[in-house]
């Protein structure tokens, strides 16, 4: 996780999430009522009629009221309402959900922010540039290989033993195995 900020005054934090592990970090820092801002894709309602909806890119504002950790589809969903807009293209009040994914910016506004909130933020960005750990676990006859994530391991791959010979592929990295 890449920390651009950390304001205690305005307990606030501005963050660029680098993986999955980061997403699940944040589900654990960002809580209902706290204002996440970001940048979405908004459907804008035509004007006049016989014109088609567009979607518009736009900084949005969200009054958080549900915060969702989508592994599957690598997300980190905050939905909510949008509290306050300068924007002419956004209404008031309106619902809203933001994705936030790897490489997306976000900035969380707290009503306090806690030390250990800030602890977690500190030690994810430790973590993004750790060395993955391989897990192994082996019978007698089959082996099976897994990457450990902070929240979950990852599935690598597995070998039975009862063939003369074959290829592991584990990570991009071909090994023979006899």
């Amino acid at each position: 996780m890449r920390i651009l900020s950390i304001n205690y005054r305005e307990n606030s934090f501005e963050v660029i999430a680098d993986n999955l592990d980061d997403l699940w970090h944040l589900e654990r820092i960002i809580e209902p009522s706290d204002t996440v801002s970001g940048l979405t894709e908004r459907k804008i309602k035509a004007k006049e009629e016989g014109m088609r909806q567009s979607k518009e890119s736009v900084w949005v504002e969200i009054l958080a009221q549900r915060i969702e950790f989508h592994e599957s589809s690598g997300d980190l969903r905050i939905l909510g309402t949008i509290p306050f807009t300068p924007n002419e293209l956004v209404e008031t009040s309106a619902h809203h959900s933001l994705e936030v994914f790897p490489g997306k910016k976000i900035k969380v506004k707290k009503r306090k922010l806690k030390k250990y909130q800030v602890e977690r933020l500190e030690k994810a960005k430790i973590a993004s540039g750790r060395d993955s750990t391989l897990l192994v676990v082996l019978d007698d006859e089959e082996a099976e290989f897994a990457l450990l994530k902070e929240f979950s391991f990852e599935k690598k791959g597995a070998h039975n033993g009862r063939k003369k010979r074959q290829r592991l592929s584990l990570a991009g990295h071909e090994r023979k195995v006899f």
